[in-house]
């Protein structure tokens, strides 16, 4: 995640106050506790439970500091806050932010706090290269904004350094490139389809490649004008000098000359591989698109694979592709986790894994039944990795890991009991006969193992410096896939034998493979051209040159050096997340002070947020809100107080209303998408009129509010692309005593949002909106136009004037297709704006006042949205029914 994000997502979430309208929940199903490691660069906060864990992540953290400071020629002033979960589960409740984590982010770093948070994923190696990633964001953030606080009180400019040097040098110390790193990269260069460098400022295209390059070019700049470079660039940068002058000043060149250099030396590197190395289609045919993991069914005639897109697993055919049955996520599964499902030994049967509240379950599914006939929570491991079934089909072999180490385990479908047969980072276990397992270690290097049921003892095959996929085939043989060679290539071993040979010669290189020795068919998922998809082909092993295994000692354990560290418990102390404030003068208006602040713990599970201004003019006012919320439990709790004032000056009247109270909620999520949420208000109302006489009225309100919301949307940058939401809310104002001046009404209010994907950038959106009020003191609710901030969550009616009309009972609807419009336009001095979307849209609605009905009004229209520096803007013009006139509204924010 990129300092950007981070100071996107803290501006947005330090204005919360309690309940969003909409968005998905994030599910305490875990009440952890914590402790805290101090080494003397940081704080390690973790579980007790992973204690061994937080000591290693310290050993990785005081080793990166060390080569960062080094390298950068630069210290941290404070201690870094580092925060490990024993899980990407655990990782995705926190509240260090508030914005909810996806899947794919393996940490973040945090601008405000110099906060680090990243989960464990069952691998040291990963878990280091993502200590040096964020830490490099920290130093970066210590020289850009060193004293955050400060220039914010003082307005100072942020220095904005282009993205792909901040990813890019987080990506380069990092370390080398992955080989799936490499494999994408290497693909965007043979097929020319680098994003080029203008465009790398906002990460929103192909964001995985747009990290690839960055490292790329990170490293070239370094290998070409050394290392200490880098230094010298962030400096400048943190001094707010633009890009082009940075690079001309440290490279000597400008920065077309260095991009055009850069690709250059790719091509140079990559282009020579494509007389010596073949594409994907030239092994076999292609069966299917956007495949994942796959595995040929016992028979041979069928595949198996997960579509990442659909997050489905697909039974396809596999001489022609097509697909035979489609196995949907199941009832209150969250996700099907994207692990390879295997097949049972007789061909009925099929396993796979999904993810249910806090624990991953392991479904069996009945092919000749055409349904699940079992499901089991594994309670005991963290998280699953992989899958497999044994010869019999009674039983199966499970890779996970608990509180930080690893472990691999046997589950017995008979008892659904869990035996641990192995200790370390050991993953993608198979099955070889009743009595041995297959499986990989990660030892620093990789190593490919057997486990013997009845002697309990492990036996090295092979170790080299990566794989990255490892499949068992019969008793005697497997396949896996490495970049041995260069490129990911799939590989047969012949153990009896020690012998292996290379099935495959690719440009880029393939990522899961399956094979079946008795059609002597090789399906296997490639990425090529952007995507990966699945291929088949036929192998003659007879043709194929076999080697001896290389010595599996030829690879030495790197030894760690743990650091000398301390442990206290976690205390909660509160540091401000933000502040700011402003004193003002103006002749009509008087003086204007403004103060805010928002604050939380370490763990962001406490926060509070103070906002107040003071002003002395024509009509005198003061506003203050304070409130705090507790987000450590499910549910989550708040409490506020709120005083604000607004003044209105009419041609004929002058007044000022007042409003004042406490409010208090509670919010209880039911899973990701669905939760309901309570609020008690008490409040209090006041109008003073200045002009023509002088009077007061006063009112007060007794509040419950009840709503029930249900959010299915799947999001992009470009706003929802599919799925729906819903919000029911009930509202009563209630009169205890009967008391004059309280007001007694019942509201309703509901929202129903769909959405369709109709291609991948063009959606159709509809939106149905209902909202009535009764009661002695029912109130009147607005309609007409479009808010130009989206705080209120009204009817739309474009064309109209904003609030034209007015309603006890308000009926709406919308319809609009969003589509693009400009791709991308180019302007001088390197500047450029891309991604301008068109909206065409229907909207139309009836408003009834004491029960008399308004005729049916509507209006058509186009817009346009663009985003500007992650800042949605919207412009429409709306043509009421009879007119011929286009009324034109700006807002900001993401449409409905």
């Amino acid at each position: 995640m990129t300092y950007k994000h981070i100071l996107i997502i803290f501006f947005f979430s330090s204005s919360l106050v309690f309940s969003q309208v909409f968005g998905k929940n994030k599910v305490r199903y875990k009440n952890l506790t914590w402790e805290v490691i101090e080494t003397n660069h940081f704080e390690i906060y973790c579980s007790p439970k992973i204690e061994e864990l937080g000591n290693l992540s310290a050993s990785f953290a005081e080793s990166a500091y060390k080569n960062l400071s080094n390298s950068l020629k630069m210290e941290v002033r404070k201690k870094i806050p580092l925060v490990i979960f024993a899980s990407p589960y655990d990782f995705a409740q926190t509240n260090i932010i508030l914005e909810l984590i996806d899947k794919g982010v393996g940490g973040f770093a945090e601008v405000f706090k110099k906060r680090i948070a990243i989960p464990f994923t069952g691998s040291y190696l990963e878990l280091e290269r993502v200590i040096n990633h964020e830490l490099t964001h920290i130093f970066c953030y210590e020289l850009l904004y060193g004293n955050l606080f400060e220039s914010i009180i003082t307005n100072q400019i942020f220095p904005q350094p282009p993205m792909w040097f901040m990813e890019g040098i987080a990506t380069y110390y990092e370390g080398d490139f992955t080989p799936i790193g490499e494999l994408v990269l290497k693909d965007a260069v043979l097929e020319n389809s680098l994003i080029p460098l203008s465009n790398l400022s906002d990460f929103m295209e192909r964001p995985y490649l747009a990290y690839q390059e960055s490292h790329s070019l990170i490293s070239y700049i370094a290998e070409r004008y050394g290392e200490e470079v880098l230094s010298v660039i962030l400096r400048k940068f943190s001094a707010n000098i633009p890009q082009e002058k940075v690079i001309r000043d440290t490279c000597g060149i400008s920065i077309e000359k260095l991009e055009d250099s850069w690709v250059n030396a790719l091509k140079e590197k990559y282009w020579p591989i494509l007389k010596e190395k073949k594409r994907p289609q030239d092994y076999g045919k292609k069966i299917f698109q956007q495949g994942g993991f796959i595995s040929f069914s016992p028979a041979g005639d069928i595949i198996s694979l997960i579509s990442k897109e659909e997050n489905s697993i697909f039974l396809i055919n596999f001489s022609d592709g097509r697909i035979i049955k489609k196995i949907k996520k199941p009832r209150k599964c969250e996700e099907i986790k994207d692990i390879p499902p295997s097949w049972s030994k007789d061909g009925c049967k099929i396993s796979f894994v999904g993810r249910y509240e806090k624990n991953d379950v392991l479904f069996v599914y009945s092919v000749i039944k055409g349904k699940i006939i079992d499901k089991i929570e594994i309670k005991d491991l963290d998280e699953v990795r992989f899958i497999s079934f044994s010869p019999s089909s009674l039983e199966m072999v499970i890779s996970g890991y608990k509180d930080g180490e690893g472990r691999q385990s046997i589950l017995s479908l008979s008892s659904k009991e869990l035996r641990a047969l192995t200790f370390g980072l050991d993953n993608y276990p198979s099955w070889l006969d009743n009595n041995k397992i297959l499986f990989l270690r990660e030892e620093g290097f990789s190593s490919i193992w057997t486990f013997d049921i009845e002697s309990q003892k492990e036996k090295r095959i092979l170790s080299l410096p990566s794989i990255v996929y490892l499949k068992g085939i019969d008793n005697d043989r497997f396949l896996f896939i490495s970049n041995l060679d260069g490129s990911l290539d799939v590989y047969l071993c012949n153990m009896s034998q020690r012998l292996f040979t290379r099935i495959t010669n690719f440009t880029t290189g393939a990522l899961s493979a399956s094979f079946n020795p008795e059609k002597k068919k090789l399906a296997f998922s490639s990425y090529f051209q952007g995507r990966e998809d699945v291929y088949v082909m036929d192998v003659n092993e007879n043709s194929l040159t076999w080697k001896p295994l290389p010595d599996v000692f030829s690879l030495q354990k790197e030894e760690r050096e743990f650091v000398k560290t301390t442990k206290k418990p976690y205390s909660k102390k509160f540091t401000l997340d933000y502040r700011n404030g402003s004193l003002l003068y103006d002749s009509r208006q008087g003086l204007f002070a403004n103060i805010q602040m928002a604050g939380s713990d370490i763990l962001g599970n406490n926060r509070f947020v103070l906002t107040t201004n003071y002003n002395t003019g024509l009509l005198d006012f003061s506003n203050l809100s304070l409130f705090y919320l507790n987000l450590s439990k499910r549910p989550s709790m708040g409490i506020g107080l709120f005083k604000k004032q607004n003044s209105y000056f009419g041609t004929n009247t002058e007044f000022t209303d007042s409003e004042y109270g406490i409010i208090g909620s509670l919010d209880y999520p039911f899973s990701k998408t669905r939760r309901i949420e309570q609020e008690v208000l008490l409040e209090g109302w006041e109008r003073s009129h200045a002009l023509p006489s002088s009077s007061q009225e006063r009112q007060t309100i007794y509040l419950l509010r009840s709503s029930l919301v249900d959010d299915t949307s799947n999001w992009s940058w470009i706003g929802p692309r599919g799925g729906k939401r819903v919000r029911l809310t009930y509202e009563k104002a209630i009169n205890p005593g009967n008391s004059e001046g309280v007001l007694e009404f019942d509201n309703i209010k509901t929202d129903v949002r769909k959405y369709i994907s109709i291609t991948k950038r063009a959606v159709l959106a509809t939106r149905l909106f209902y909202e009535q009020s009764k009661g002695r003191d029912k109130r009147e609710f607005p309609l007409g136009g479009v808010s130009i901030i989206p705080i209120r969550e009204d009817a739309i009616l474009r064309g109209y004037d904003y609030d034209e009309f007015w309603g006890n009972k308000i009926l709406s609807g919308n319809v609009e297709l969003r589509i693009p419009f400009i791709e991308r336009l180019d302007f001088a001095l390197g500047l450029s704006i891309g991604g301008i979307r068109s909206v065409i849209f229907y909207d139309f609605a009836s408003f009834w006042t004491d029960n008399k009905q308004s005729q049916t009004l509507s209006s058509t229209g186009i817009g346009f949205r663009l985003n500007l520096f992650f800042l949605p803007l919207r412009l429409d013009y709306g043509w009421k029914k009879g007119s011929n006139k286009a009324k034109a509204h700006f807002s900001l924010g993401y449409d409905f």
